[in-house]
């Protein structure tokens, strides 16, 4: 293959990553990996890697790595592949030793400080974020900053960063939806109101912004402007947004409507956990407990190490008097979790309904409410 040839193949395989064709990128890639240029090898790698084959990413990279040692996107890239398999301390290490070998990528030496505050390593990871963003004003690393003194608990410290952080890329809604977090944990809720709708106001378009005003109208006690809220995001975000409309619907009684987008949801997508409870909240709410079984069993069918979604279930089953299917189903949510309060309630109540009063003092505890919580936004 000729060196415009090359070119050309991996301009492709760049072009079919940004169309979000990874297989084929992976293709395009593979096809110029012997042509002697690493990155072509590498990309290959982040392909397999995105297309969650962690362990063909890893081969690969580790490969690049042996052969050429001070290749430090070959090291980042098992960094990546480390931290998507959950292996913290080896991602870690991959970051480290990418940031080694090219001290010019900051991005090594923010993501090496990631790690280190998911490790819990906080002060060191403070240590490094704030050595990065003396030396070089990179707003990621000053939002971790923040990140780490809201983990720390410092919730002004956190405010400051994220401040800072926002003014650095401005053009980034996210950094700016810190900062109205941050007022949220404070209880600044005015302030954070204001932040919430600049950041709407600068991007119509992000459900995000609109979602986080409705939850903060939630918060204030403020239902019609959260519902009105909720319908924007649903417009914006159709699917989840949806859903979040119908939950918020719920808890203002308006079953129908909510039931009714939980339906069509249903039949656009095929079988979705969360709609499917929710059109088990809704027949609970009407009195219709057969109807709401049939709906908590099929989503706990779809999501069973869910220890909410096994819970609703056995609260179903207790309903209509089916003790048994109400123990099992209440004792695997708490294998699944064995802090999960409603579920703990719901095997008490069986047992006490089934003549077990021993069994049911033994269990002991209950939860606050008699009912799991709703679908969580």
């Amino acid at each position: 293959m000729s060196a415009a040839q090359a070119a050309e193949a991996r301009a492709q395989a760049l072009a079919a990553r940004a169309a979000g064709d990874r297989e084929g990128a992976l293709v395009l890639f593979r096809s110029v990996a012997g042509t002697g240029d690493p990155w072509n090898r590498n990309d290959a790698a982040l392909e397999l890697l995105a297309l969650g084959r962690l362990d063909e990413a890893g081969r690969e990279a580790e490969a690049l790595a042996g052969e050429m040692p001070r290749f430090a996107a070959a090291h980042r890239t098992l960094g990546l592949v480390a931290r998507a398999g959950g292996r913290r301390e080896a991602a870690l290490a991959h970051f480290e030793r990418a940031a080694a070998c090219d001290g010019s990528n900051l991005w090594n030496r923010h993501d090496a400080a990631t790690e280190l505050r998911a490790l819990g390593r906080l002060d060191e990871a403070e240590s490094a974020l704030r050595s990065l963003a003396i030396a070089t004003p990179l707003p990621h690393a000053v939002r971790g900053l923040g990140q780490a003194a809201r983990e720390r608990g410092d919730r002004e410290a956190a405010l400051a960063s994220f401040r800072v952080a926002a003014e650095l890329l401005p053009d980034d809604p996210w950094f700016a939806l810190d900062v109205g977090d941050a007022f949220v944990a404070l209880g600044r809720h005015d302030e954070a109101a204001a932040s919430f709708a600049a950041t709407a106001a600068r991007n119509p378009r992000f459900a995000e912004a609109w979602r986080r005003l409705a939850r903060l109208a939630r918060l204030r006690g403020d239902r019609e402007a959260e519902l009105s809220h909720w319908r924007r995001v649903a417009v914006l975000d159709p699917g989840v947004g949806e859903l979040d409309l119908a939950d918020a619907l719920l808890e203002r009684g308006e079953t129908g409507a909510a039931e009714t987008i939980a339906a069509r949801f249903l039949a656009r997508r095929g079988a979705h956990a969360r709609a499917l409870r929710m059109l088990g909240r809704a027949a609970r709410q009407g009195g219709e407990t057969e109807r709401a079984h049939a709906h908590s069993r099929a989503a706990s069918r779809l999501t069973p190490t869910d220890p909410i979604a096994r819970a609703e279930m056995a609260g179903d089953a207790l309903a209509l008097g089916r003790h048994e299917e109400a123990m099992h189903e209440a004792e695997a949510a708490l294998a699944l979790d064995p802090a999960c309060a409603p579920a703990r309630r719901i095997l008490t109540l069986s047992k006490r309904a089934a003549g077990d009063a021993a069994g049911a003092m033994a269990i002991g505890g209950s939860c606050a409410s008699g009912w799991p919580e709703p679908c969580v936004r």
